[in-house]
């Protein structure tokens, strides 16, 4: 009845535990702008949709699109449109404020989420960073002389837009909306 031995095995697991970030990471992350995916996105549009149901408050989200990017690509090639890309996420992350989400749809489409923002709000900090991209010229060292212009949706989370699908949708029609106009 008494211990005699103690014996112990230990395992580094060290690369193991960093391999399963790295592909947490890149299942949730964009590899280029290094911003949240769409799936990440949709899971935070969720939680902040609960809690804005659950407080009585307001939600706002935008697709941000940029304009004739194509063009960008087409003339001065993808490397360069991947700084372009790079720059504006960057312009994003330092202009939407505290507590924005910022994501990397696809493409050259981007989506903010302003949560306990109302649309109002969020149509005034679009078009202050709609106004911050614009004046940064260029946008790549090869010189291009072009500046970038952005159109983009909003809508916001109210008794009628509690599921991320619908609230989704609807930004999706406005940003197509402003670019037809």
């Amino acid at each position: 009845g008494r211990v005699v031995r103690i014996c112990s095995i230990a395992r580094d697991i060290t690369a193991r535990k960093d391999a399963e970030q790295q592909i947490r990471r890149m299942a949730h992350f964009d590899p280029l702008t290094g911003l949240p995916n769409r799936i990440l996105l949709i899971d935070r549009l969720e939680q902040a949709l609960a809690v804005s149901q659950r407080n009585h408050s307001r939600t706002g989200i935008m697709f941000l699109d940029l304009d004739h990017f194509k063009d960008i690509n087409d003339r001065h090639s993808h490397a360069a449109g991947d700084r372009v890309l790079t720059a504006i996420a960057e312009e994003l992350r330092t202009g939407a404020g505290s507590g924005a989400v910022i994501a990397r749809w696809g493409g050259e489409e981007f989506m903010l989420m302003f949560p306990g923002c109302d649309r109002a709000q969020a149509v005034a900090r679009c078009e202050q960073l709609r106004h911050a991209i614009a004046a940064r010229r260029p946008f790549f060292a090869d010189g291009g002389p072009e500046g970038v212009t952005l159109s983009f949706g909003v809508a916001e989370r109210d008794a009628g837009h509690d599921r991320p699908e619908r609230l989704l949708s609807e930004a999706d029609q406005r940003l197509y909306q402003a670019k037809n106009a």
